[in-house]
């Protein structure tokens, strides 16, 4: 199995989310963030419930 095939992990850890404020903001799966601390893209993969998972891009 290639790496694209494999389900993204999530990258986001509990520390990672210390200190970052909460956005209120619409987005559709396939979209794109930019960690502005890191300068880390992250691409919006899948969305269950209350558990969002993103792939690292860079």
């Amino acid at each position: 199995m290639n790496a694209k095939n494999q389900p993204a992990a999530p990258v986001a850890t509990e520390d990672t989310l210390k200190g970052m404020q909460s956005v209120d903001m619409t987005v559709e799966v396939g979209a794109s963030i930019c960690l502005e601390r890191t300068g880390e893209i992250l691409r919006l993969v899948k969305i269950e419930g209350d558990m969002i998972t993103f792939e690292k891009i860079n």
